[in-house]
């Protein structure tokens, strides 16, 4: 199963539209299966000044293309009670969907859910083209500031971008691991997208970081 996140810059410029516009009609000729649009706050007056619905014009475009709206801060008017949105939205899709051969084992109080490894079969004379010290250094070299966890900044947004770029080719280097391997740089790279998306180190702890 394959995931696209687009992400879309705090400022929802129209240049910033239209490049989503065509990303999400990319998607839609791969096949792609599942299929996020996310930004800071949704702002369609400022790209839809002539219309009398902006939102609704919005959504048609979104739907249109099977891609989902999450908004990182969204207003009050636009939260639907009972409905995750933000972070928890994002993490929850990529924690169904990132690696699908892992559920999520709760963890009390702790908000963010711990990965477990469900029936995956390896053996012991196969092959791996990726070491774990390999993909470790490269997920510790995507470049994000892990001690800021405010909204996010226009840093913050390209160091999230590059993160979301990486995530296809971790995909496939992952699959190469034995269990515990595979394991521990899901929690590495778990750690890397909550931190890139503001959220504080509390959530996390416990969890494999970039510096274990």
């Amino acid at each position: 199963m394959t995931v696209v996140i687009i992400y879309i810059r705090i400022h929802f410029k129209v240049s910033s539209w239209n490049d989503a516009a065509k990303l999400m009609s990319v998607a839609v000729s791969h096949d792609i299966s599942i299929r996020l649009l996310v930004c800071h706050t949704a702002n369609p007056s400022a790209l839809f000044q002539s219309e009398p619905d902006p939102f609704s014009v919005m959504a048609r475009v979104i739907l249109d293309h099977a891609f989902e709206l999450v908004e990182i801060s969204p207003t009050e008017d636009t939260i639907v009670e009972g409905e995750e949105f933000g972070t928890a939205r994002i993490m929850s899709v990529l924690e169904a969907h990132i690696w699908p051969n892992m559920k999520p084992k709760d963890l009390g109080q702790n908000k963010l859910t711990h990965l477990k490894l469900d029936g995956i079969k390896t053996s012991d004379d196969k092959h791996h083209l990726y070491k774990p010290s390999s993909l470790s250094n490269k997920i510790n070299k995507i470049n994000l500031n892990d001690n800021e966890h405010s909204d996010l900044s226009e840093h913050d947004e390209d160091e999230f971008e590059d993160l979301l770029k990486h995530l296809p080719i971790m995909r496939k280097e992952i699959a190469s691991l034995n269990p515990t391997d595979r394991y521990n740089m899901a929690e590495k790279i778990t750690c890397k997208i909550w931190r890139a998306i503001g959220g504080s180190e509390e959530e996390i702890d416990g969890l494999h970081s970039d510096s274990s």
